[in-house]
Parts: C-alpha cells; sequence; structure tokens
C-alpha cells in the first residue's frame, strides 16, 4: 500500500480554515515519513508531531498529526484518486526544460492546475509533477475553478 498519501481530517483548533493551504477532505502528500512507521498499526498517526507535506498543486504544507489520516488501503486511496481531475495524453510530448514533463500517447496524468491559456500542470502515475501542453491532452475529468472551491 502506497503509505505517503493522507486525508485531511479537521483543522487545527482554533483557525479559520478559509485562512488555511488545505481543506477538508482534500489529499496530501506526506514528504518527511519513515517506513519504520508504518509497522505498527498504519492507521495510527503519532499524536503531537508536525508533517510535511505538499499540497495536491504541489505547494509545500506542515500539518498537525492530530489532522491528518492514513488511507486504510489501496482501494480507498484509488477511490478518492479517481475522482481528482485527469487527461489522457493524445500525443508524446518529449520535455526540453527542468519544468516540462514528458507523457507518451495513452497515459493518463493527473491535472494540477492550468498554468495559463496554453499550458496544465501535471502528476504522472510515478509521481512526478510538470508542465504539459494543453493541445496534447485530452481532459477527462475537468479541474473544479478556484472560485467553487472556496
Amino acid at each position: 500500500m502506497t503509505k505517503s498519501w493522507l486525508m485531511i481530517k479537521s483543522v487545527p483548533e482554533g483557525e479559520n480554515p478559509v485562512n488555511l493551504p488545505f481543506k477538508i477532505g482534500e489529499v496530501v502528500q506526506w514528504l518527511d515519513y519513515d517506513s519504520d512507521y508504518f509497522s505498527d498499526d498504519p492507521r495510527v498517526l503519532e499524536p503531537g508531531k508536525m508533517l510535511e507535506c505538499l499540497n495536491w498543486a504541489g505547494e509545500p504544507i506542515v500539518i498537525p498529526s492530530s489532522c491528518v489520516r492514513t488511507f486504510t488501503s489501496d482501494f480507498e486511496l484509488s477511490q478518492v484518486l479517481s475522482r481528482r481531475p485527469k487527461a489522457s495524453v493524445t500525443a508524446d510530448f518529449r520535455a526540453s526544460t527542468t519544468n516540462e514533463l514528458t507523457v507518451k500517447t495513452g497515459e493518463v496524468v493527473y491535472l494540477i492546475k492550468q498554468l495559463d491559456s496554453d499550458n496544465y500542470l501535471v502528476l504522472n502515475k510515478s509521481n512526478t509533477r510538470g508542465r504539459v501542453p494543453k493541445d496534447v491532452l485530452n481532459i477527462l475529468i475537468a479541474p473544479t475553478p478556484i472560485s467553487d472551491r472556496i
């Protein structure tokens, strides 16, 4: 099971959710985890710890362990990720800069955000992020506009 993904279950006590870089129900990638941590009970996170994570947009956030939970199974994680914005690649694209991502025809990528009118920031199945031109993507599930998420 992939152990580096967490779901936000609450906000820190006394914090206004509007001012936070994450929201309840969001999936974040846990960056500083130790695989030995999961040897006992993977559902219980050690209380009182601050976890370094990346939100869906790839921005670093630090969140208290009491505000997140692990996924109970690969199936639960796959169900959550299957609802994420995504696109299929319609033509090969070879990255020419470190900000771009090489993708191949038929590959399915997650859409993180639209960077401009011509490009998306995407995440592939290998968990690598990069810019991909919009014209090589067939949008399967469109991203929610920011105004709808607030």
